[in-house]
């Protein structure tokens, strides 16, 4: 389990009450005003199986929907794209882009 750059900059977040923006393949665009703080959690497999992995994950809070998709694009396990809703950020829900309010990035993901 590694934690990555994205739940540090999430992390950084939480602790500068700092409001970001949050993309999704341009499809859902978020703001955010908070999170809970990166927490370990797992696959929910039994630890035997051989597909049981642990990871990092972030639940954000929906404070706006800035740009919403034509489908929901985030599966049910992960959250809702509703204002006062959270949506979980992780390796299994990565965003393509972290930014600040002014448009500062704060994270991207490779190859964007």
């Amino acid at each position: 389990m590694e934690y990555t750059e994205l739940m540090r900059v999430l992390d950084r977040c939480l602790d500068q009450r700092q409001e970001i923006i949050i993309c999704w393949n341009d499809d859902l665009v978020i703001k955010s005003t908070g999170n809970t703080g990166v927490f370990e959690t797992t696959n929910c497999l039994d630890l035997e199986d051989e597909n049981f992995f642990e990871y990092y994950a972030c639940a954000v809070y929906v404070s706006d929907i800035l740009h919403a998709p034509q489908k929901d694009i985030i599966k049910p396990e992960f959250g809702s794209a509703e204002i006062g809703k959270f949506i979980e950020i992780s390796e299994l829900n990565e965003p393509t882009k972290i930014e600040t309010t002014d448009g500062t990035v704060l994270w991207e993901k490779d190859g964007q």
